[in-house]
C-alpha cells in the first residue's frame, strides 16, 4: 500500500497545512500518487522544473521499492512531501529488506550506446542529479530516504502554467 501525505509548512508561523493524505491499495495507483503530487505543486506555485524533479524522483524511488524491495510480496511505502518557502523535502520509507540505494545500487552504464544498454538502472543516478541533498538510514526495521530540492535552480525559474485549484 502507498501512503501519501502532502503538506505545506509556513516557516514563519510554523503552521502546517495538509493538502492531502491518501492511501492507495495497488501498485498501479502510483500514477494517481504522482498526479496528486503534481496538483500539490500547482497549488504551491512550483516551477515546471521543480514539479518535474519531485514527481520523477518519487516515481523512480517508489517503483524501485515495489519492484526490488518487495518483489512479489506485499508491503507499505510511505511518501511525505513538504513544501516550504525555499525547498521541498521528500521522505520515503518502507519496511522492505534493508537496502541503501546510495551505496548498494550498481553504477549505471552511461558510456555504452543507448541501444546496447540494459533497461533500467538510472533511477538512483537521476535522483542524485535532480536533488540537492539525499540521505539514507535504516531505523526501527524501516528504510528511510530523505531528499531536499531547492524550489529555484539557476536558469529554471519559470512558474508552471496552469490554473491554481480553487
Amino acid at each position: 500500500m502507498i501512503y501519501l501525505t502532502l503538506k505545506t509548512l509556513n516557516e514563519i508561523s510554523k503552521e502546517e497545512s495538509v493538502f492531502k493524505e491518501q492511501q492507495r491499495i495497488k501498485r498501479e495507483h502510483l500514477v494517481d500518487t504522482i498526479k496528486d503530487i503534481g496538483d500539490f505543486g500547482l497549488e504551491n506555485d512550483w516551477s515546471d522544473d521543480l514539479a518535474f524533479r519531485v514527481t520523477l524522483v518519487v516515481e523512480e524511488m517508489v517503483q524501485n521499492i515495489l519492484d526490488y524491495g518487495y518483489q512479489d510480496s506485499l508491503g507499505d511505502v510511505k511518501v511525505v512531501v513538504i513544501s516550504r518557502a525555499n525547498t521541498v523535502s521528500i521522505d520515503i520509507s518502507d519496511d522492505a529488506p534493508p537496502f541503501d540505494p546510495l551505496n548498494d545500487a550498481p553504477a549505471p552504464d552511461l558510456t555504452s550506446v543507448i541501444e546496447e544498454r540494459h533497461i533500467g538502472g538510472l533511477g538512483i543516478y537521476l535522483t542524485r542529479t535532480l536533488m540537492d541533498s539525499i540521505t539514507y538510514s535504516y531505523e526501527s526495521g524501516k528504510n528511510h530516504l530523505h531528499m531536499i530540492a531547492p524550489k529555484v535552480r539557476e536558469g529554471k525559474e519559470k512558474v508552471r502554467e496552469g490554473k491554481k485549484k480553487e
